[in-house]
């Protein structure tokens, strides 16, 4: 039975809320507002039944799974960060400080194993979108000054293979099975994209870019 976070919109008398007690500028506390969590809560609930004891609230592990990858922690370690850093709960859903690990370090391994790789596509694209979304702002930015004859090929294009490489990284590091990770393929794309502003390329260069943001989604 899928488990969710307490609805503790009443408050208590003896605890401050920590969306009162932290800077709501910081980083995390703008990521986690920003980020889709329904949209994932109802993507993995076809992965948990209707009966059965209450698992623990798909925000809390999902964000603990973007805190290990953001911050390059290990299962135990981003665990017992977790309970240190007031940020890191305001990010995985909580509303007031907790003193205790919300699961075990193993609970890790129960939930790659309930949702698949699939599911586990589906925690990653959230990631992607929280990792590049500032890359994307900040080099949009930079490249309104910048002469066209000055880049190989154009910037929404490298963000695009940026994003299919970190989605291999990640995969790799979380052992995702990709059903196809287009290695030989986005290889002939890149060469396609070489020197796209010469005539006789312009067109099959275009044609690769688009196959390449398709590719990236």
């Amino acid at each position: 039975m899928k488990g969710s976070l307490p609805d503790e919109r009443q408050g208590d008398l003896f605890r401050s809320r920590l969306d009162s007690i932290l800077s709501l500028e910081h980083e995390l506390c703008k990521l986690a507002d920003e980020l889709d969590w329904d949209w994932l809560d109802e993507e993995l609930s076809v992965y948990y039944s209707d009966e059965g004891r209450p698992s623990i609230p798909v925000r809390t592990i999902a964000g603990m799974l973007l805190l290990k990858q953001m911050f390059n922690e290990s299962d135990e370690s981003v665990i017992r960060r977790w309970v240190e850093n007031p940020y890191w709960q305001y990010f995985t859903g909580e509303t007031y400080f907790q003193h205790k690990p919300p699961f075990d370090p193993t609970d890790f391994v129960y939930f790659r194993k309930r949702v698949g790789d699939q599911g586990m596509e589906k925690v990653l694209s959230l990631t992607v979108r929280l990792h590049f979304g500032s890359e994307v702002e900040q080099e949009v930015l930079v490249d309104t000054t910048v002469q066209e004859k000055n880049i190989t090929y154009p910037t929404d294009i490298k963000l695009a293979l940026k994003i299919i490489d970190y989605c291999w990284s990640y995969a790799e590091a979380e052992g995702i099975q990709l059903r196809q990770s287009y290695r030989f393929v986005l290889k002939n794309l890149r060469l396609k994209c070489f020197n796209a502003s010469h005539p006789r390329r312009r067109k099959a260069a275009r044609k690769a870019q688009r196959k390449i943001k398709t590719i990236a989604g």
